[in-house]
């Protein structure tokens, strides 16, 4: 059975300190704290079965969860629902983000319009874009 202490967050030196901890400093409250951390938590017998792998063991068991046995969970099923447009669908925002930027339009969006390079404090000289528009817009209106 492993040592069950109030808990702490460690000792001060271990501010910061990404060093692994012994397997002397392994007990309940450190297997609670893994817990909590690396998942949702646990009862307290899965915690004191953690605790009691030692350190090794149970951040092992963790990392490589797919050995522990799950008899409850019912296997895959191929739905056949799949619709095979999504395989162009970007990975994430900041794919989608680049794409547009590379094409000019990324799922069914396109880009914003370029600010005009005078607007931005650039300075071109002539009149195109949106400073071509407000040059109009003031002739017409003075």
């Amino acid at each position: 059975m492993a040592t069950r202490m109030r808990w702490s967050p460690g000792p001060a030196v271990w501010k910061d300190d990404l060093a692994p901890i012994s397997a002397a400093d392994w007990n309940y409250d450190r297997a609670a704290h893994l817990l909590a951390h690396a998942g949702f938590g646990g009862t307290p017998a899965e915690i004191e079965k953690l605790a009691d792998a030692g350190l090794e063991r149970a951040v092992g068991s963790l990392v490589h969860y797919e050995s522990i046995p799950n008899p409850k969970m019912q296997p895959f099923v191929e739905s056949g629902l799949w619709d095979p447009t999504l395989n162009a669908f970007p990975e994430s925002r900041p794919d989608a983000t680049d794409r547009a930027l590379k094409h000019g339009i990324s799922m069914g969006v396109e880009n914003k319009p370029k600010r005009c390079s005078k607007r931005a404090g650039l300075g071109t000289g002539g009149r195109t874009g949106c400073c071509r528009l407000r040059t109009q817009w003031k002739r017409r209106w003075p």
